[in-house]
Order: C-alpha cells, then sequence, then structure tokens
C-alpha cells in the first residue's frame, strides 16, 4: 500500500515532460590579457561532430537526479565555436577579411558539453585546422581542450541554466584562447612566405 500511495505521487512527476531552456555562449576579452598579432586571419567553417543534435547542450537533472531542463544552444554548436573565435580574434586584433586575409580558421567541434549531475562541469575540445586563403594548403593542425568544474553549487539555490552557460562560456573561451595564443601556431604561421 505504501509503494503504491508513493508511485502515485511520483508518477505525475516522472511523466511530465522536460522544460527547454536556451542559452548563448559568449566570449569575454581580457584585455591585456592576449597575444596580439598581425591583421591576416579569418574564420570558415567549423563541423560539429559530437555526435547528438546541433542545438543540444545537456539536459539539467534535479536533486532527485530526474531530467528537469534540456538546455539548448541558441545558435548550433559549430556556429557558437565560430563566433567564438571571431570574437578572440578580433579582440586580438588578428581578424582580417578581405584582400588581407592570408589565412582562415577551420575545424571540428569534437566535444561541447554540461554536466551538472552532482557537480556543474563542462568541456570543450576542438580540432583546429589553420589554412592559407587561396590554395586551401593547411599549414597547422592540433586539437585544443578545456574543462571546467564549478565548486560551491548547491542545488536549489543557483538557477542551474545561468551556471551552465557561464560555464561552458568559459570552457569554450579557454580552449579558443589556447589555440590563438599557442605559440606553435604563432610560429607556423609566421614561417609561412608569400
Amino acid at each position: 500500500m505504501f509503494f503504491r500511495s508513493v508511485a502515485i505521487f511520483f508518477l505525475p512527476v516522472l511523466l511530465a515532460g522536460c522544460f527547454s531552456a536556451q542559452v548563448s555562449l559568449d566570449y569575454l576579452p581580457r584585455p591585456g590579457m592576449h597575444l596580439t598579432g598581425k591583421s591576416e586571419i579569418g574564420v570558415g567553417h567549423f563541423y560539429d561532430n559530437r555526435g547528438v543534435p546541433p542545438f543540444y547542450l545537456c539536459t539539467s537533472r534535479s536533486a532527485l537526479g530526474t531530467p528537469s531542463e534540456h538546455v539548448l544552444l541558441r545558435v548550433p554548436a559549430d556556429e557558437a565555436v565560430k563566433n567564438a573565435f571571431l570574437h578572440a580574434l578580433e579582440s586580438r586584433g588578428m581578424l582580417a577579411d578581405g584582400p588581407d586575409q592570408k589565412y582562415y580558421l577551420s575545424g571540428e567541434v569534437e566535444v561541447l558539453r554540461a554536466n551538472i549531475v552532482q557537480k556543474p562541469f563542462a568541456e570543450a575540445v576542438i580540432r583546429l585546422h589553420v589554412l592559407q586563403t587561396g590554395s586551401d594548403k593547411m599549414v597547422f593542425r592540433r586539437t585544443y581542450s578545456a574543462q571546467r568544474a564549478a565548486a560551491g553549487f548547491i542545488f536549489g539555490y543557483e538557477d542551474t541554466v545561468q551556471v551552465i552557460r557561464e560555464l561552458t562560456s568559459r570552457t569554450l573561451q579557454d580552449a579558443v584562447d589556447k589555440a590563438l595564443d599557442d605559440p606553435a601556431l604563432r610560429r607556423a604561421i609566421r614561417a609561412r612566405k608569400y
């Protein structure tokens, strides 16, 4: 009888569908913290290799572990990564368009996800290619990754969607910053003569 009462009480909770929330990932430039460079790089296309729908980021769960909200990106993951690289290049004075563009970035989004089962966690893995404009010859390739976890999170006291958005934004920014500030990438670009 007890189990029946508990089942009747929790059945509507379990059968109720998840809500959806949309988030946008932002890149926040940190003046003076990045290496600047010549204005000669553009951004091409990034491909989403995550194996999930293009807008999907994660599903937040309640304290009991039941799914409560699907967190979706406002733009597809490949576009979110492209936008992050555009903003990062612009903040470094390296973004070029038209005849000044000697190189362009392209690549694959291998991982862009968040998790909030026990404590908020986000991960980004991007395979980056640097290609010469015009010839499409690859001059550099490397995979960059970043992970972050939020400490001190307590269910019910903070908006989980905003925590996921902020954590994922900073994680993606970490991966993008690692890529553009990588000395090996900078050397590969400087070594090319036209």
